[in-house]
């Protein structure tokens, strides 16, 4: 499913993402999200040739599986009145979450996307 439904939202989206010279993996999971992808785009299984499969947990997919365990933290929603990362309200942990989201993708941490990022990890884990 794609995430961006109008022109403007098109716009924003692929301006946010061109302002930033690197982007890690799990952000690169998100974009493929929002723009109807398969998350999996972008990623390759190491080659036994060219890395030891050791080294990665005996995982061919490792560099995807951590990636897309990083991208839980877009997911996950901290229930209000319940404290996190030590003193910090649990309502300023979402609200910068959904500022750093909107400041990286462009567009708003909905409801949907949040679904569809905890998918990935229930698709694939």
């Amino acid at each position: 499913m794609n995430y961006i439904t109008t022109k403007d939202q098109y716009l924003a989206v692929k301006a946010a993402w061109a302002s930033t010279d690197q982007h890690s993996a799990s952000q690169i999971i998100i974009y493929n999200l929002l723009r109807g992808f398969d998350p999996m785009r972008g990623f390759a299984p190491f080659k036994e040739s060219s890395r030891k499969i050791e080294s990665n947990n005996n995982d061919r997919w490792n560099g995807f599986n951590q990636a897309r365990s990083g991208a839980q933290y877009y997911g996950e929603y901290v229930l209000p009145n319940s404290r996190w990362l030590g003193e910090a309200p649990a309502e300023k942990y979402n609200r910068d979450r959904e500022a750093m989201f909107k400041r990286t993708f462009g567009t708003e941490l909905t409801a949907e996307i949040r679904l569809a990022i905890i998918a990935v990890e229930a698709a694939h884990g």
